[in-house]
């Protein structure tokens, strides 16, 4: 019998969780991110910015407001329509934990005459930019520091210390 050592240790990789929870406390979800991938930004637009497309496959079903199909025939679009966009919100967080935002409740149920789906996607956008907002002032402040040194004044102070010399 071999006895192997293995080593495990827990850091933080920057990622961060949100919960997701409805009015009442009940939490629907979790998903995680990282702030500092700044390209987050540009896929959330693109993902605000395509939904209209995504979601045309379903223009000319007659949607129940529980976000189910009228008629059987319609459920596998919807279906398939529901997945293209869980995908798109696992490709924004690079992660793969959206499926479960939509398990007990179809994203196209009706919140306030919009789709349940615009709503998360409208909440989860705000919760993002608010998180890499302050991820990029962090990492500029952090910047900031270690540039200080550089400035113009810094660098012409060396150069008549030299002269100097």
């Amino acid at each position: 019998m071999s006895n192997i050592n293995q080593y495990s240790s827990m850091f933080d990789d920057g990622t961060r969780e949100i919960t997701l929870r409805n009015l009442y406390g009940k939490v629907i979800c979790q998903v995680h991110f990282r702030p500092a991938d700044w390209s987050i930004l540009d896929r959330l637009e693109s993902l605000r910015t395509d939904f209209p497309e995504i979601v045309k496959p379903l223009e000319k079903i007659n949607i129940n407001a529980n976000g189910t199909a009228s008629v059987e025939k319609d459920w596998a679009t919807m279906k398939s329509v529901q997945e293209a966009l869980i995908d798109r919100l696992n490709q924004l967080f690079d992660m793969d934990d959206c499926g479960e935002i939509f398990k007990n409740r179809s994203a196209f149920s009706s919140v306030n005459g919009k789709f349940y789906a615009e709503i998360v996607i409208e909440t989860l956008g705000n919760i993002v930019l608010e998180a890499v907002e302050k991820e990029m002032k962090a990492s500029k402040a952090r910047t900031d520091k270690y540039l200080k040194d550089l400035e113009p004044e810094a660098i012409s102070d060396a150069g008549a210390a030299s002269e100097d010399a």
